[in-house]
């Protein structure tokens, strides 16, 4: 019984005297595993990046340094930190956009915490079109909506030809309202590919003529075969950026020839980790900058 004793209590003290400082690293929470092979969501789509907004404080884009004027928004808890606070009339103009203007495809990344948006269509941002009623690239919850289901719409003008095509393009998100949402919304030049993302999955649009369309094919005019191809903002007037609202609510000349309209109003609810991209992201890129971000990476 002796032997057992003893071997037991050295086993013990043994046992004791192992402690973390002893194995040093090897007691750190390992990593999460990549996703898509993407371990932080700043990895996605690197070489990709335009535009990003953390809102940690600032209105200020971490990439170019775009900085803005405040209209009455504010900071508000974020999915990551810090997001952007919208009211029925808030807003930040950006009248020196960098390079977003000469995008000729994109992807508009954001989060979003909205709240029914109560009869008044809410914008939530504009490349504008100094010389016309709507912006370049317009994103905006519009009625007729239900208490859960988002009415949300995107609105693209592109100089094509010497002519200012417009596409109207909308889809119903479900159980879109009071919790946080991932949107991703893409284009293609080279396939004129159009697609809405929410929480990565890809959502039937109705746009051109085409109705409940999964990544809908653009035209330049509804039935014809000439593809919309690549975009041209600049040569359509796009010289400023409005996050939290339309173009025309600021009611500001340098940014549209349309003044501020009754039935519109801004985006009341938080934004957060707003990224813009000069490319169509895949639907794995997509895919994995939802889950990372969801993950606070």
């Amino acid at each position: 019984m002796k032997s057992v004793y003893t071997f037991s209590l050295v086993f013990i003290l043994f046992a004791v005297a192992c402690t973390k400082a002893d194995y040093g690293d090897d007691f750190k929470p390992s990593p999460p595993p990549p996703i898509g092979n993407y371990t932080i969501s700043d990895d996605v789509a690197r070489d990709a990046r335009v535009a990003k907004w953390s809102f940690e404080d600032s209105f200020t884009d971490s990439l170019q340094q775009l900085a803005g004027a405040n209209s009455a928004a504010s900071f508000a808890e974020g999915l990551k930190g810090k997001g952007y606070k919208g009211n029925d009339v808030s807003y930040v103009t950006y009248k020196q956009p960098g390079t977003i203007p000469s995008l000729q495809e994109f992807t508009v990344s954001f989060w979003m915490n909205a709240i029914p948006i109560n009869g008044l269509a809410r914008g939530i941002f504009s490349l504008n079109n100094k010389t016309d009623f709507w912006g370049n690239l317009d994103i905006y919850l519009d009625n007729p909506t239900s208490p859960d289901s988002a009415h949300f719409k995107v609105h693209i003008g592109s100089n094509v030809n010497g002519a200012n095509i417009g596409q109207f393009a909308e889809t119903w998100i479900p159980k879109a309202f009071n919790k946080w949402m991932h949107i991703a919304i893409t284009y293609s030049a080279s396939t004129s590919i159009f697609n809405i993302y929410a929480n990565s999955q890809a959502y039937p649009i109705t746009v051109g003529g085409q109705s409940n369309v999964v990544g809908p094919v653009l035209y330049a005019n509804a039935g014809t075969n000439t593809k919309y191809g690549p975009l041209d903002f600049a040569g359509n007037n796009a010289t400023a950026v409005v996050l939290g609202t339309w173009q025309f609510q600021p009611n500001d000349p340098d940014i549209t020839s349309t003044g501020s309209q009754s039935w519109a109003a801004s985006f009341a609810g938080v934004l957060d980790e707003f990224r813009i991209y000069n490319r169509a992201l895949t639907p794995n890129e997509v895919n994995a900058l939802f889950r990372l971000e969801k993950l606070g990476l």
